[in-house]
C-alpha cells in the first residue's frame, strides 16, 4: 500500500462521513495536497496559518 492510496482512502472516508482530521506532518507538499488549512508551529507555538486553495 502506498502513501497516495492511504491519502485517497482518508479523503474518501472524510467525504462520506463529514470528518475533520488533525494531520501532523513535516512534509509540507503532502499537507498542501491533503489539507485546506495549515498551521505552522515553531517550538510548540503557532507561527502562522495558511489557507490552501482547493484543487476541485
Amino acid at each position: 500500500i502506498t502513501q497516495a492510496q492511504i491519502i485517497r482512502l482518508l479523503q474518501e472516508i472524510q467525504k462520506e462521513k463529514g470528518l475533520a482530521y488533525l494531520f501532523i506532518t513535516h512534509d509540507l507538499e503532502l499537507a498542501r495536497l491533503f489539507c485546506r488549512r495549515i498551521y505552522r508551529l515553531v517550538d510548540g507555538k503557532l507561527q502562522e496559518m495558511l489557507t490552501v486553495r482547493s484543487a476541485s
